[in-house]
């Protein structure tokens, strides 16, 4: 069966030397019934590399008496002459020279037919650590987590949040994770990643605020209200007073936090939180949510160390990510 998969594998590969796979598929059985085996296709390209059977055989890890038996019966086998063999030096005949070929192409299909396999098993186990921000948990990701979990009930996902001093990034370049769930990945050069969701920060405020019935808030409309941002997000923060320094005024930060359920009991004042569009859908509904003029817009990444391949398991996610999306966009489509 293994010659087999060979086989099948040498006749989808292109050759310009013809059909590769006739060196294994014309070999006639040996007087026992045997058929080629790996270590004489070894042994023959070690000779071939080195002329001499003394050298062969160290390259083999076998004795010198071994590599020569294998080479004869690999030559009964085949029915036909590989080696010429002089007391000074070893010659491949023609039919030999052709044998060592396709011996390489043979043992090198082995090679990528056991990696791949590895591989593929790898890929159907293991375990997957996620990062996720405050701000990045607000979005919906059960349905990808538990699509994922159907079609791979063996890979374990861990869900782990930003530790207090360490930033996501920093949590995968020392090994921590394997991925993230980051805001704004293009200020984390470090990073490479998927993109997941595009969103923008929009101003929520209760129906009773002086500004409630605005259809577009102006960052200037901002000046004289106390305003919430999230929390643990530097980079978001910094996005918001640059864009309030841009418009000549400096924001009244009354507190930050990602709570929405504190955001909300806040808001009962007249407080404006500025929050992502989904977030505010989702979970502050029952306020106003308003639309800003050039807003800060937003997008969600599930991000992996650059430069460095994740693990079997992680390619796996990755990979479902990407295939679930594209069938996401062509049923949009």
């Amino acid at each position: 069966m293994y010659w087999d998969i060979l086989n099948w594998g040498l006749l989808q590969r292109k050759s310009s030397r013809g059909n590769p796979a006739a060196f294994c598929s014309a070999a006639p059985m040996g007087r026992g019934g045997s058929r080629l085996e790996f270590h004489q296709l070894k042994g023959l390209v070690a000779l071939a590399e080195a002329r001499s059977f003394t050298r062969a055989a160290q390259m083999t890890h076998v004795v010198q008496s071994t590599l020569s038996q294998q080479i004869r019966n690999l030559e009964e086998e085949l029915g036909v002459q590989l080696v010429i063999r002089t007391t000074r030096k070893v010659e491949l005949t023609p039919a030999g020279k052709k044998a060592v070929e396709y011996a390489r192409e043979l043992l090198q299909l082995r090679e990528d037919f056991i990696g791949e396999m590895r591989q593929e098993s790898a890929q159907q186990s293991g375990v997957i650590r996620i990062g996720t921000e405050q701000v990045v948990a607000n979005y919906d990701l059960v349905s990808l987590l538990e699509g994922f979990r159907a079609a791979h009930p063996d890979i374990e996902v861990i869900l782990r949040d930003a530790i207090s001093g360490r930033s996501l990034d920093t949590m995968i370049a020392q090994g921590d994770l394997d991925l993230c769930l980051i805001n704004d990945i293009k200020g984390y050069p470090q990073l490479s990643g998927i993109a997941l969701y595009h969103d923008e920060l929009v101003a929520v405020m209760n129906k009773k605020h002086p500004l409630a019935w605005k259809k577009k808030i102006d960052w200037a409309d901002l000046t004289d209200w106390q305003i919430i941002i999230p929390s643990s997000n530097e980079m978001l923060e910094k996005k918001i007073l640059q864009r309030c320094h841009s418009y000549g005024f400096e924001p009244q930060i009354a507190y930050r936090t990602s709570n929405l359920q504190i955001t909300a009991d806040l808001l009962k004042k007249d407080y404006i939180s500025l929050n992502s569009c989904h977030a505010a859908k989702t979970h502050l509904h029952s306020k106003a949510i308003i639309h800003m003029k050039n807003p800060i817009e937003r997008e969600i990444s599930l991000a992996y160390r650059s430069g460095k391949m994740p693990s079997a398991a992680a390619v796996t996610f990755l990979k479902y990510v990407e295939q679930s999306q594209k069938e996401s966009d062509g049923s949009k489509g």
